[in-house]
């Protein structure tokens, strides 16, 4: 049979539908073909054996690097990109997509939110600089990070009105207020790599952000597309189909990946300390695992600071209070807007596939909670090239 008579296992697709509706899904998913919208149901995935994740790795390989040129292809064709930045948090995960891309990736880009444990950044900077890849990072600006927004120092200019007001009202954020931080800690320190460039606003050059957000994360990413065109700057997330699972598996078929021992420790990179969307009892274990650390240091003194203001909700007054509600939105009634995943700790399908997978990340308890340890794969399943 002709390939072009072959009859397809997926339903033809419904270009007027948006993706997700249960009309539109593959009919026999198959996790050794991987459709390249649907990520694969994920007890698929953990029943496949040693050899079939190997195969399944890499067919999503594949998918990747074909969404990735055909993002290019489409989205920057005939202008001049000026650099290919892999997006790097110090988490495991962004750098296994750095991984995958390090023969294209011109620049490594770390959004310094200033709410995470320094040994990360010292990792981040380290990595480049070992990979021999030049290192872009940036700041909130001066006046405007996290604990001016806790403070409620921030101004900005309201939109309706015309009139400064406070970006932020004070105190600690919970998860509705997720959003306020991703976009003034990391989207916009993000926003100033074009400038970096120096092609902010130009029609003929482009820079490529190669971004590790997967569709499996949460209801937020549900719909991420492979490409995300934003004036100068390409959002290309090419893993937009692959699971932690797969994820894990890369990285024991690929053992030269390097690992955040910040990471290991908080299950998360240690860059996302915001805790808006705190988990709970994490407040503690980010204070046990790194008590001397200066941004835990300067979380105690501006919760002391905070703690007698009237103006501030008694809520907020404590870092990730969020974690310690059952239901954090009957607290505050805010919109939730947000680009960042709805868990920015351990991956929400971890728990599920942890039992199932052979080669797991183990939780592995210690004195400051569960250490996530990667394991050394065996002989049989082998370093692939």
């Amino acid at each position: 049979m002709t390939g072009s008579a072959r009859e397809s296992r997926h339903r033809p697709s419904a270009a007027t539908l948006p993706l997700g509706l249960d009309s539109d899904v593959p009919i026999d998913p198959n996790p050794l073909d991987p459709h390249p919208e649907y990520p694969t149901p994920l007890d698929l995935v953990v029943r496949l054996t040693r050899s079939e994740r190997e195969s399944r790795v890499h067919a999503l390989i594949r998918l990747a690097q074909n969404k990735f040129d055909r993002a290019i292809d489409e989205h920057a064709s005939g202008k001049e990109v000026v650099g290919f930045c892999s997006l790097v948090s110090g988490g495991n995960d962004s750098y296994t997509v750095a991984h995958i891309f390090r023969d294209v990736a011109t620049h490594q880009v770390h959004a310094n939110t200033q709410t995470g444990i320094e040994a990360t950044r010292d990792f981040v900077r380290a990595t480049a600089s070992r990979w021999g890849v030049p290192l872009i990072e940036h700041t909130p600006k001066p006046g405007e990070g996290y604990f001016d927004l806790v403070r409620g120092t921030v101004m900005a200019r309201s939109r309706a009105t015309g009139e400064l007001v406070r970006a932020w009202p004070g105190g600690f954020p919970g998860p509705a207020a997720h959003g306020v931080m991703y976009q003034r800690l990391k989207e916009r320190a993000l926003e100033k790599v074009p400038h970096h460039f120096g092609i902010s606003g130009s029609k003929h050059h482009r820079v490529v952000f190669i971004a590790g957000r997967r569709r499996s994360e949460s209801k937020t990413r549900t719909t991420i597309p492979y490409a995300d065109a934003r004036g100068t700057t390409l959002w290309v997330s090419p893993l937009a189909v692959w699971h932690k699972a797969d994820l894990i598996a890369y990285r024991l078929m690929f053992p030269d990946i390097p690992v955040n021992p910040v990471a290991q420790k908080l299950g998360m990179s240690g860059e996302c300390g915001c805790l808006a969307n705190a988990t709970a009892g994490e407040p503690d274990r980010w204070r046990c695992a790194y008590p001397h650390d200066p941004f835990i240091q300067m979380v105690d003194q501006v919760e002391a600071e905070i703690a007698d203001r009237p103006d501030i909700p008694k809520h907020r007054k404590k870092w990730g209070w969020g974690g310690t509600v059952d239901d954090p939105d009957t607290v505050e009634e805010m919109a939730r807007t947000s680009l960042c995943s709805t868990n920015c700790g351990p991956d929400p399908l971890f728990d599920s596939m942890d039992p199932l997978f052979e080669f797991g990340e183990t939780a592995v308890p210690s004195e400051c909670g569960p250490q996530y340890v990667l394991p050394v794969a065996d002989a049989d399943f082998g370093a692939m090239s």
